[in-house]
Order: C-alpha cells, then structure tokens, then sequence
C-alpha cells in the first residue's frame, strides 16, 4: 500500500503497513472467532437447560407419595424455572443465527 508515494524509497514505511495490516487482520480473525464462539454457547447453554428441566420432571414424578409434596412442588418448580431459561436461550440461539 502506497499512498501518494510515502513509501517511496522508504523500507521502514513498507514495513510499516505491513504490520498494521497483519495487526487489523489478527483483529478481524479474533472478532469472527469469538461470535463462532458465542453461537456455541448459547447452543450449549440451551442444550444443558433442558437437560436440567427433564432432570427435575424426573425428580417430581419420583415424589408420588403424599408425605413428599413438598419435594413434589419444589421439583416442578425447578422444571419450570429452566424450560423457561430453555426457552429463552432457543430464543436467543434463533436469533443469533439470523445473522442479527
């Protein structure tokens, strides 16, 4: 890159954008490394959340018996508590994926 010849002669000028090319190139790469990146763990957060939400329906539907309700109820609400946050990270992972 020579604008309007200031390299012209000069080797440290040629150097010299040579490395800020390579630096905004390496700022470019990292950029694109981190979004790959957060896709994926939105991804993963969504998968894990719904794990965590059958693991407490399971929970709650091994409470049957009338003296563990109370395990009962805090169960469902442990299952509800992360098919919402499910829903919220499938949310956030569709539109992450739309490119916005």
């Amino acid at each position: 890159m020579d604008i309007r010849g200031d390299a012209e002669g000069q080797a440290w000028m040629e150097e010299f954008y040579r490395i800020n090319w390579i630096k905004a190139k390496s700022r470019y790469d990292h950029v694109r490394e981190e979004h790959d990146l957060l896709k994926h763990e939105i991804l993963w957060t969504n998968i894990f959340f719904v794990h965590q939400s059958e693991a407490w329906i399971n929970q709650m539907r091994a409470c049957l018996s009338d003296d563990l309700a109370g395990h009962r109820a805090f169960a469902g609400k442990q299952a509800d508590m992360f098919k919402a946050l499910a829903d919220e990270a499938s949310a956030l992972h569709k539109f992450t994926m739309n490119g916005q």
